[in-house]
């Protein structure tokens, strides 16, 4: 049983159809013995296409939009968030979102989020000072709300936010 496992494979193809429109079909092979290979064929174009728009609006907001880990770690700021900030990807994922505050909001920000935690307001929001790469201040308004994984425990936030430092 544990080979036939092993040989099980699920892989995406674009395929041209005959009139001329193209389909992702998503594949699963399953093999029976060493001269039976089963290979069901499922349509996933509309998933493809909205997965799609939905990298597409994200990479090309105006805004910052970030997500980050239980731990307060950044895993995903998106492209006008790098540009914006200066840094590179490498220097803010991973990163604490504290190094990027001003120190004497640190505390007002992490009491922010644990409190999110806690009470999962609908859309807080909050204004904080954070740094550029060249070491500029930068004050944003972020709108966050708390990911939860699928047995619905804490595991971290995805936030979108905005440069307020005009205002």
């Amino acid at each position: 049983n544990s080979i036939q496992d092993q040989e099980d494979k699920i892989y995406i193809r674009k395929l041209k159809c005959k009139n001329g429109e193209f389909k992702y079909i998503q594949w699963k092979d399953k093999k029976f013995s060493e001269d039976l290979i089963i290979s069901i064929g499922q349509d996933v174009t509309e998933q493809i296409i909205v997965q799609n728009q939905y990298k597409n609006l994200i990479q090309t907001a105006t805004d910052i939009i970030f997500e980050f880990d239980a731990n307060g770690n950044f895993t995903f700021i998106n492209e006008f968030g790098i540009s914006i900030l200066g840094y590179s990807e490498n220097e803010i994922i991973k990163k604490h979102y504290s190094s990027f505050i001003r120190e004497q909001y640190v505390k007002s920000a992490a009491d922010f989020y644990s409190n999110l935690v806690i009470n999962e307001a609908n859309n807080p929001v909050i204004e904080i000072p954070i740094f550029k790469k060249n070491g500029k201040e930068m004050w944003i308004s972020q709108k966050v709300t708390v990911r939860r994984n699928e047995f619905g425990q804490f595991a971290g936030f995805s936030g979108i936010a905005r440069d307020i430092t005009e205002k």
